[in-house]
């Protein structure tokens, strides 16, 4: 990770970078004082930039990850930018995971109302659930799933496209959704057996 957001990234050692060298050879101490001297900074520069982000969390993450990377800490550099880029590469990561979160409630949302017409249960506990069994699927059958019910293509539409037979692909999007209904009973979310239905 040579690149940072910063363009003062190299230049005479600084006192931080001192610290971290020091703290990578097992010293209690220099690692102590690192963490006193980089933290608030870098929760701060967090903040300003991602605003509700958890900031210390990030911070956090960000300096435990530069200690396992600390062989590619170059000589002469100096160690916040290098820790804001890393901070910054980890929120761009969480993000991500959060928008295919989003993602996912939202698909179930529209199946729900498309199969029953009701509006399905949204605590948090349930999504929690809800989304843990669908990132465990494979992400065949996530896809499935997606072009089945989000964008409402038929068993035999997709089987053309994927040169497979009707069958066999209604065969999946069944046994996909048993999965998931056994999947969230035994998370203590049963499902109604109207619900997850394959329709075509």
């Amino acid at each position: 990770m040579r690149a940072t957001l910063d363009d003062s990234s190299f230049g005479p050692p600084d006192e931080n970078a001192g610290l971290f060298r020091r703290a990578l050879t097992s010293d209690s101490e220099a690692a102590a004082k690192l963490y006193a001297r980089c933290m608030p900074a870098l929760q701060y520069w967090l903040q300003a930039r991602l605003p509700g982000c958890d900031a210390e969390d990030l911070a956090h993450e960000a300096l435990l990850t530069a200690l396992r990377r600390g062989s590619r800490f170059h000589q002469g550099a100096r160690l916040m930018p290098w820790l804001r880029t890393i901070a910054w590469h980890l929120a761009q990561k969480r993000m991500r995971g959060d928008s295919r979160r989003k993602r996912r409630e939202r698909e179930y949302v529209e199946h729900e109302l498309r199969v029953t017409g009701t509006t399905p249960d949204l605590s948090p506990k349930r999504l929690a659930a809800l989304n843990a069994c669908l990132a465990s699927l494979p992400e065949q059958q996530r896809q499935l799933l997606h072009l089945r019910y989000t964008e409402g293509r038929s068993s035999s539409d997709i089987a053309a496209e994927q040169g497979r037979t009707r069958s066999a692909i209604a065969v999946s999007i069944h046994r996909i959704c048993q999965r998931l209904r056994q999947d969230l009973s035994g998370a203590g979310h049963p499902v109604k057996d109207d619900h997850l239905v394959m329709n075509d």
